[in-house]
């Protein structure tokens, strides 16, 4: 995890997954090798669009500039790119025109063209609401009969102003390995200290 973001996957294939993350704080990156088929995802955090139909997009270029680098650095069969893109396509800013024709220069298929959607974020201010979407998925034509289903989990006690994505897909030849782990180091548990414990524990760190 880092800056609020992370993958996970389940413990059974973890030898399959290599990290390919950039060293860049808005992307991450995990290849995925199942017998032979490879997968590529990526996640990602963008900048803000500032919605002017001109604006310094050297954030956006830098970031788009890394999501390049892994692709062009690593082989797969399959790409997956997901996360806040921060774009809502039906906007004509500089931020979307940027994004929009980097996902067709790459050839990728946008999950909310495949898949109906309402919106991904809420936004309230002064007493009006506001809906978007900002969040999205984009994947290879070699991934087109893999992906199952996509969309947005609208949760009542979601505090946050996105709501959950998820993209279901599905993938042949994995090989998962279902022998027992190692025992784990105890670990303190936060949610199980008493107030005092915790009172002391910022003592020794002061």
């Amino acid at each position: 995890p880092k800056n609020g973001m992370f993958i996970a996957f389940p413990e059974t294939i973890k030898n399959c997954v290599t990290d390919v993350s950039p060293g860049f704080w808005r992307i991450q990156a995990a290849k995925f090798s199942f017998g032979t088929s490879s997968i590529l995802l990526i996640n990602s955090y963008f900048p803000t669009d500032s919605r002017r139909a001109a604006a310094d997009d050297n954030e956006l270029v830098e970031t788009l500039g890394h999501i390049r680098e892994i692709i062009r650095k690593n082989e797969f069969t399959s790409l997956l790119w997901a996360g806040d893109i921060n774009a809502d396509f039906i906007r004509d800013t500089s931020h979307t025109r940027t994004v929009n024709d980097y996902v067709e220069e790459l050839g990728l298929t946008k999950s909310w063209d495949m898949f109906d959607i309402d919106f991904t974020h809420c936004h309230e201010q002064l007493g009006m609401t506001y809906l978007s979407t900002l969040d999205h998925f984009f994947w290879s034509d070699t991934f087109n009969a893999g992906i199952r289903s996509a969309g947005a989990l609208h949760l009542p006690g979601n505090t946050s102003d996105h709501s959950p994505v998820y993209c279901e897909v599905e993938v042949d030849d994995i090989q998962q390995d279902h022998s027992t782990p190692a025992p784990g180091k105890p670990r303190p548990s936060w949610k199980r200290a008493s107030q005092d414990q915790k009172e002391n524990f910022k003592e020794v760190l002061e």
